[in-house]
């Protein structure tokens, strides 16, 4: 697991369509990856006293469906 910072992401809304989980505000932290043959991914998170919401999306920026929140 890796450590990331969002303290120099953009404020840029309008990017992506709100997750259905939360709220898309710019300042967001996007990873991108390329999906195993398995099919099967594992996404973790430790939010400590943030609230943290994930979303998965497939496609390109700008043209971006939620799989899930």
């Amino acid at each position: 697991m890796g450590s990331y910072t969002n303290d120099l992401a953009s404020t840029q809304s309008g990017v992506a369509l709100n997750p259905s989980c939360g709220f898309y505000n710019g300042s967001d932290v996007w990873f991108k990856m390329v999906m195993p043959a398995s099919g099967r991914i594992r996404i973790e998170k430790q939010n400590g006293t943030a609230n943290i919401q994930l979303a998965l999306y497939k496609g390109v920026c700008g043209g971006m469906t939620e799989l899930t929140c």
